[in-house]
């Protein structure tokens, strides 16, 4: 006969034994009343509480645990976090509650596997196996064991591998596997064995004793037994002794030795008694009545059997004792078995009556759970639909202010330089003659304004992925002659303009085009900015890329509004900058076009020191596609600086021309 008579004991649990501690308990309340800071050690002060208060009044857990683990979520405590979770999770194991100590084990397997501590992971798992047992879920069960059987072993815990040894062996039981469990319960006796754990010895000794019953080996059975009565007996434990004395009496039954069984399952139902374990008790008494029915007892066997049936079930007692003694009338009448059935039938229908109005109950509970749970998700929502309109409302008033401040920026830009270009075809119309710089002059602004169009729709191509890139190997030698063409304008506003280049660069595969443009904007962004001092630009090889340096020692850029110095229409708004306006699209073109060559763009600054450009270019063959590659560089872009954009005042000024050849004439554009 198989028994789970075993199960609480064999399932082991987390928390360790430590004797002599519950006299803390009020030492460890009042240092938590007087401690007030909210940190770690108060944290883990609760923990002390938890683990005496598992032995001497579990229900204080719950509290406890929330308490540590609220603390532990608001200081960011990780060990804190799991660690609460792992006494909720006891607490609700020792209520037989194993739906809520696999959520709260799950949560445990979150927080500890993304920390170091493999001992809570190990724990972690291990209660998913006991919940998986408890639901006969055996293979699910023993893979969760063996998991934390695993990382046990692999930090070292013996103490905890012990239990696991021992929970695989209940599995093991459970499934028929007798040989499989006997070994198991072995390497859990030899770690108990190691580090003198009588306890854990007497619970070993206990299991070997079941398995070799299981396996219907009843002397080797009764040896193991016998080892752990008399370790049972010397430490007081009723527990075990219950436990021993039912193990016994299966055991001597199953050699013929039922005097011995009945002395066994009575002893064992002594200590159920004083217990007042009504499991056990119920246990002792199907023994008994089992081995009075192997000895042809048929009538203290229905006795041993009735009373099993009333301690399973303590609300129908009084009326089992009643039908037992109308039974015992009838026991030798005719329609003995036929009144039998009709009890059992009875108790069937109460228990079933039970059964669905508890089913209906908790179908109730379970029904305004869920509603309560999706009305506050469907609250949750549409506070977070508000929430996200109102920021997409908050970013369409930003976008509007910046595309109002773009167009007027635009319409200035485009405004300069068609004055330019209409004053000299004014003067040509009037005159035979055109003045000598005229034709330069209208010639240079229209650059100008093809330039600012042509950025535009730079940026439309880009951002409709309209733009290809056509990158050819070479040299970034053509750099020099970009930043050349800066040096009139450069003289012109009395700044110096240098160029470096480290020797023996690697080749690369590059768009010139694009490069020519990103160079030219940051240096016409540099020079700008710069009212003394110098620009300029280095080219060197580092950490696998080109990387081009354009420093320059203007204002600088504020540290509030550097993030968005590369958004697009986005302009400083400062009484230093706005001297030179502009239409807040060079640098964002620039920066799109350094992530289109695979590259990057960032800016370093501070203000009134100078700021610093990085571009930074792969190396790497790998970084471009096929489609990406051509034999060829495209035609050089040839921008050319124009002087007359960066005047002293910072607005269009025309050359000075002349008219008569001995006057000279200005023209002044606002």
């Amino acid at each position: 006969m198989k028994t789970r008579f075993l199960v609480l004991i064999c399932l082991a649990g987390l928390v360790r034994p430590s004797a002599g501690q519950s006299n803390k308990l009020d030492s460890l309340y009042n240092i938590l009343s007087h401690y007030t800071q909210n940190d770690s050690i108060k944290v883990k002060i609760i923990f002390n509480l938890c683990r005496l208060e598992l032995a001497a009044n579990r229900e204080a857990i719950p509290k406890l645990a929330e308490e540590a683990l609220a603390i532990s979520k608001k200081i960011n405590y990780t060990d804190g976090i799991g660690i609460s979770y792992t006494y909720m999770a006891l607490y609700h194991r020792a209520n037989g509650e194993y739906d809520k100590v696999a959520d709260y084990a799950l949560k445990m397997v979150d927080v500890f596997e993304h920390s170091a501590n493999e001992d809570g992971l190990g724990q972690a798992y291990n209660m998913l196996g006991v919940a998986h047992f408890e639901w006969k879920n055996y293979e699910k069960a023993q893979f969760y064991q063996e998991k934390s059987l695993e990382v046990h072993r692999r930090s070292g815990q013996k103490f905890d591998m012990n239990r696991n040894y021992i929970n695989l062996g209940m599995i093991f039981s459970e499934t028929g596997r007798h040989d499989q469990a006997i070994q198991s319960f072995l390497k859990a006796l030899a770690l108990n064995e190691e580090f003198h754990n009588e306890q854990g010895i007497c619970i070993a000794y206990i299991n070997l004793g079941q398995a070799h019953v299981n396996k219907k080996d009843y002397p080797l059975a009764i040896s193991y037994y016998d080892k752990a009565f008399s370790m049972a007996g010397k430490n007081n434990d009723d527990v075990a002794l219950a436990a021993i004395h039912v193990g016994l009496a299966e055991a001597y039954s199953g050699t013929g030795q039922y005097e011995k069984g009945i002395k066994n399952a009575d002893s064992s139902l002594s200590f159920a008694k004083k217990l007042k374990d009504k499991t056990r008790i119920r246990d002792s008494y199907r023994m008994l009545a089992d081995i009075e029915k192997l000895r042809n007892n048929y009538k203290a066997s229905l006795e041993y059997r009735e009373l099993s049936f009333a301690f399973n079930d303590s609300i129908y007692t009084e009326n089992k004792l009643k039908q037992f003694t109308d039974l015992e009338a009838k026991y030798e009448a005719e329609k003995k078995q036929q009144t039998i059935n009709l009890l059992e039938q009875e108790d069937r229908v109460k228990l079933l009556f039970r059964n669905l109005l508890l089913m209906g109950i908790i179908s109730l509970l379970l029904i305004g759970a869920l509603v309560f749970y999706f009305q506050r998700q469907k609250n949750k929502r549409n506070q977070e639909l508000l929430k996200k309109q109102e920021e997409l409302n908050q970013k369409l008033q930003e976008i509007d202010q910046l595309k109002s401040r773009f167009f007027a920026n635009i319409s200035h830009e485009f405004r300069t330089p068609l004055t330019l270009i209409m004053g000299p075809l004014e003067m040509m119309k009037q005159e035979a003659q055109p003045k000598p710089g005229m034709v330069e002059s209208m010639l240079r602004n229209s650059k100008r304004l093809l330039r600012l169009v042509n950025q535009l729709l730079d940026l439309s191509k880009i951002e409709g992925r309209q733009m290809p890139i056509h990158a050819s190997r070479g040299n970034l030698d053509f750099i020099k002659g970009v930043v050349h063409s800066f040096e009139s304008l450069a003289d012109q506003r009395g700044i110096s303009l240098d160029v470096q280049m480290e020797e023996a660069l690697p080749s690369l595969y590059r768009d010139r085009e694009v490069i020519e443009k990103i160079m030219f904007n940051l240096l016409s962004n540099a020079i700008k900015f710069t009212l003394q001092g110098g620009v300029s630009v280095r080219i060197l090889f580092q950490n696998d890329k080109l990387r081009i340096e354009v420093h320059d020692t203007g204002i600088g850029i504020p540290e509030k509004e550097l993030p968005r110095i590369f958004d697009r229409f986005y302009q400083i708004d400062s009484s230093s900058s706005r001297e030179y306006p502009g239409t807040g699209i060079g640098l964002a073109l620039a920066k799109e076009l350094s992530q289109l060559h695979h590259g990057s763009l960032t800016a370093i600054s501070a203000e009134n020191k100078g700021t610093t450009f990085v571009l930074e270019l792969p190396t790497q063959d790998s970084s471009w596609s096929k489609e990406e590659i051509v034999e060829t560089d495209r035609k050089a872009v040839g921008y050319d600086a124009d002087v007359d954009s960066f005047s002293e005042s910072g607005h269009e000024t025309d050359h000075e021309t002349d008219i008569t050849g001995l006057e000279k004439c200005i023209l002044v554009v606002e």
